[in-house]
This record gives structure tokens, C-alpha cells and sequence, in this order.
């Protein structure tokens, strides 16, 4: 048996933003319609604020899980804060075919699910977008939602002490569902383009 590894510039030239919207739009409806299976995710806390996650799925391709650390002092280092790996199965064997970079698939992905939502929510005519939070994320929001709506403005990238805040971390506003679906969807698409286009590391397992 083999398996594919996956880093983290392949899953990048690999997963294009405007392919993982679309595949985020397929994987949500699949979660709605109740074509995917998952778990709560599990999250055991660690020291000075950082956190261990396992996510497990079942979609109608593969199953996998998502093991991935989030420690947010890494963003002062020029580190991801999100590092991990994505974990796929074949179906039809129960072999681990592939393991990809967590980090950059959550990077990714995350900001097209919020454009895929906001393609088919947000008014036609919105050209302004807020932006609450900070680092990676922002960044690829930012980028993610220019491709569903003609920005003409993009408001303040909230972030560091702001008045009401204890310190420069006080800037999370919402919490992922952490939608392991949408890991595998993306990851399973990486994987085939990754196998037509002979990309990865191929290691004996």
C-alpha cells in the first residue's frame, strides 16, 4: 500500500479559490440534505490559549478526519495558526490513500464557504464588505468575496487593542462550525488533481 503526502504549496496550486467556492456550494448542500455524515468536533484545550481538534466525516467519496492544532501566538512568528493534516480513505478498501496539509485546506476553504454563502445571500447590488478579525483569515476573506460581488470598499480589518478589549487577541466574533465535509471535499479534490497531474510524495505504508 501507498499513500499520497500532500504540503502545503501543492494544496495551494492545487485548490484554486474560485474552484473551492464551488465545491463548497456541493458540499454544503450534501451536509443539508443529508448526503455526509460527521461528528462534533472534539477540541482539548492546551497551554497559553492554544488547542488540539479531531473532525471526523463520511462523505459520499471518501471518509477522513481533520487532526489540527490551532495556536494563535503563531501568527506573531510568520507561522500558520492552523497546522495539522487532512486524513482520506478509500471507501472501498478502508485504506489511508492521502495525507494533506490542514492548514492551507483551512486557510482556503474557510473563506470560500463564507463566499459561497455569500453568493447566494448577500444583495446583488453589495459592494461593501466588513471585515472583523485579523492575520490569514482576513486576507483570504477579503480575497475570497471579490470573486462573488464587485467590491467598491472593503471596511476596517478589526485587529490589536481597540477600545473595550483586554488585549489584541479580544478579536474573535464568531466561532467555525468546523465543517469537516467541507475538509473532505476539498481534500478529495486536491487528491485527484494531485494523482492526474503526478503532484505529491508518494510514500510505501
Amino acid at each position: 500500500m501507498s499513500l499520497l503526502i500532500i504540503d502545503r504549496d501543492t494544496v495551494h496550486d492545487l485548490l484554486p479559490m474560485v474552484d473551492c467556492i464551488a465545491l463548497m456550494r456541493q458540499a454544503m448542500i450534501a451536509l443539508s440534505t443529508g448526503q455526509t455524515r460527521q461528528l462534533l468536533r472534539q477540541i482539548i484545550g492546551l497551554d497559553e490559549g492554544a488547542a488540539f481538534g479531531v473532525m471526523p466525516g463520511v462523505s459520499a467519496e471518501t471518509f477522513g478526519a481533520k487532526l489540527i492544532s490551532v495556536y494563535p501566538g503563531n501568527f506573531a512568528k510568520g507561522l500558520q495558526s492552523h497546522q495539522g493534516c487532512v486524513a482520506l480513505f478509500d471507501p472501498a478498501t478502508g485504506d489511508i490513500v492521502a495525507m494533506l496539509h490542514a492548514g492551507e485546506i483551512t486557510a482556503i476553504r474557510t473563506a470560500a464557504a463564507s463566499a459561497a454563502a455569500t453568493k447566494v445571500l448577500a444583495r446583488p447590488n453589495a459592494r461593501r464588505l466588513a471585515i472583523l478579525g485579523y492575520g490569514e483569515q482576513a486576507l483570504t476573506h477579503a480575497r475570497a468575496i471579490a470573486l462573488v460581488r464587485p467590491l467598491g470598499e472593503i471596511g476596517e480589518v478589526f485587529s490589536g487593542a481597540k477600545v473595550g478589549r483586554a488585549d489584541r487577541m479580544d478579536v474573535t466574533v464568531y466561532k467555525s462550525l468546523g465543517a469537516v465535509v467541507q475538509d473532505l471535499f476539498s481534500g478529495w479534490h486536491i487528491y485527484r488533481q494531485a494523482l492526474a497531474k503526478g503532484r505529491g510524495v508518494v510514500v510505501p505504508f
